[in-house]
């Protein structure tokens, strides 16, 4: 008893320091309101008390034994209530999260469980960890990194179908409104508190017995703005779609999902948008940005410089790939196509360069006396961080300015790709690429895409770059890129008179043999173009376009005497 005594007045002493580290930790939960918590966190974790790390190492080994036996979704709602045990320990948030968008997802063989999974970590980051953790700097990189990994990049066989699934989604909320309009326009809740037509429309939509208590207005709005709505809205909303009222109500409708699901605020959309855009919000890159800024934002406000720059790369590589496939168009039969937004090229090279002096002022500040202090701050060396950033940085440059002036010649922007081409030899002078003539740059950029290794300059590598160009143009000209297709279509014949002129001081006998039948190549082309379009619709408008039919399309051309296109061997 007397040992017991003894203790309990040892523990009264080390109480308030232990909970002075809990507190600097942001590990405490606190009984108050308004601290963020809510009722389903903060009411078991005070009744568990000091069980509550018994409760919680339970769980885990549950959930793990759960994934072993294949009940994934037991495992989900175990994964939630461990980050209500956790909720202040940001690393619980990032792992749970990544376990499902990466782990269980990939245990599923259809492309529509892997994007269930997916969505589930995305969520739960988004709606369940930054609204514990807000300001977080790691929630929002493993956001973001998930919005790049598991949606952007060809890690998974069905990285296209999700990039479709959620430019279709955001598609849906954001209707044909730009950002502007968004960020104008009040939710439906404070419209329906200062609009009387609106707040009538509500009361005619009751009035039908359209159940309001189990849906959302906002969310019948919307599911009345779709081509086949519910039966029971589509007589009464067909009297009120050519109101003014419902279109009022649809914009606001618009931005209440936007904030309450997507949890994306259209005042800071608008920021990024005029300091990182104009972006096309369809597409996966502008949320990876809107969700790596906020994190640039909240690493700046607590010190934390190794993850404000990690960040920052996240959002420069985004818009990096929203240039190469971040502008959407939906397709005549309705499938959505991801074009490249070559509107971006300046804008790409002008945050690497903002990287690169971000940088170089960094290092100077570091290196004058300010690096003991970030180091003592974080227990990290800030200068490997700041060093490894932008080694990154000045490397990344290089290689998205080669394929700036690429990109732009394609597009027929050929003064813009020389600048850059320019831009480049300054910016790198040892790299022996860019010393070359503008012509033998994009001549040799295009021949190691579309020819094989070791033939540029002959005969069979040419016949191998026209076949490519002209397949890739006659594609790009079924699915509506007129200008990329005329920027083709210049290179290739291009690509011929240069064939020309190499044969020009040849013997007759040379000219012969080395001719390239041009036509045949074309006609092979288009042939192959039309055998990959993905619908009879595309194939329908290639033929239209070309001024030939269908059926003439569809038959193998007679063969040309020249080895096979790259891969086709």
């Amino acid at each position: 008893v007397g040992g017991g005594l003894l203790l309990l007045g040892l523990a009264a002493l080390l109480r308030p320091s232990l909970q002075a580290q809990q507190e600097r930790a942001g590990l405490l939960v606190p009984a108050a309101q308004g601290d963020g918590l809510s009722a389903d966190v903060a009411v078991p974790a005070l009744a568990l008390g000091a069980f509550r790390g018994v409760v919680t190492d339970y769980l885990w080994l549950r959930s793990l034994s759960l994934r072993e036996q294949g009940r994934h979704y037991e495992a989900r709602q175990l994964a939630e209530q461990i980050g209500r045990l956790q909720p202040r320990l940001s690393q619980v948030w990032s792992y749970l999260a990544h376990d499902l968008a990466y782990n269980l997802a990939a245990t599923e063989s259809d492309w529509r469980g892997r994007w269930r999974w997916i969505q589930n970590g995305i969520a739960l980051l988004r709606d369940e960890g930054l609204r514990l953790n807000p300001g977080d700097p790691e929630l929002y990189f493993m956001l973001s990194r998930i919005y790049q990994d598991k949606i952007g990049a060809a890690f998974d066989d069905f990285h296209l179908q999700f990039k479709r699934e959620h430019a279709q989604e955001m598609r849906v909320v954001l209707g044909d409104l730009r950002v502007e309009e968004l960020a104008a326009t009040p939710l439906l809740d404070a419209l329906l508190r200062a609009d009387p037509e609106v707040r009538a429309l509500a009361a005619r939509a009751e009035a039908v017995e359209i159940d309001l208590e189990d849906l959302p207005l906002h969310e019948v709005v919307l599911a009345a703005a779709k081509a086949s709505p519910h039966p029971l809205w589509e007589d009464f909303f067909a009297r009120e779609r050519p109101t003014e009222a419902y279109r009022r109500a649809l914009r606001s409708a618009r931005r209440t999902r936007l904030e309450r699901q997507y949890k994306l605020e259209p005042a800071r959309m608008l920021e990024v948008d005029r300091s990182w855009g104009p972006l096309d919000w369809r597409a996966w890159q502008a949320t990876a940005i809107y969700w790596a800024l906020a994190g640039v934002q909240a690493a700046e406000e607590r010190g934390d410089l190794p993850a404000r720059l990690r960040l920052r790369r996240i959002a420069v590589q985004a818009l990096k790939d929203a240039m190469r496939q971040g502008r959407i168009e939906v397709l005549p039969d309705g499938r959505i196509f991801l074009a490249p937004d070559v509107d971006l090229v300046a804008r790409v090279d002008e945050k690497y360069l903002e990287s690169i002096a971000l940088a170089q002022d960094l290092l100077v500040r570091l290196e004058g006396g300010a690096h003991e202090e970030e180091e003592h701050r974080h227990g990290r060396d800030p200068l490997d961080a700041v060093s490894a950033f932008a080694v990154n940085q000045k490397s990344a440059r290089e290689d998205f300015l080669a394929e700036a002036v690429i990109t732009l010649t394609q597009y027929g922007r050929e003064a813009e790709a020389r600048a850059f081409l320019a831009r480049a030899r300054l910016s790198y002078p040892e790299n022996p690429g860019f010393q070359l003539s503008y012509d033998q740059f994009v001549i040799v950029a295009l021949a190691q895409r579309y020819a094989d290794p070791g033939t540029f300059d002959t005969q069979v590598g040419t016949s191998q770059l026209l076949e490519g160009t002209w397949t890739t143009a006659y594609k790009l000209l079924a699915l509506g890129q007129d200008e990329r297709f005329r920027g083709l279509r210049r290179l290739a014949l291009a690509t011929q008179q240069r064939w020309n002129r190499v044969l020009a001081g040849r013997p007759p006998v040379d000219r012969a043999r080395l001719s390239i039948p041009y036509e045949a190549i074309r006609r092979r082309a288009a042939y192959r173009a039309f055998q990959q379009l993905p619908s009879p619709a595309l194939r329908e408008r290639l033929a239209r376009r070309l001024g030939v039919t269908v059926a003439e399309l569809a038959t193998p051309p007679e063969p040309v005497p020249l080895p096979p296109p790259r891969g086709m061997r």
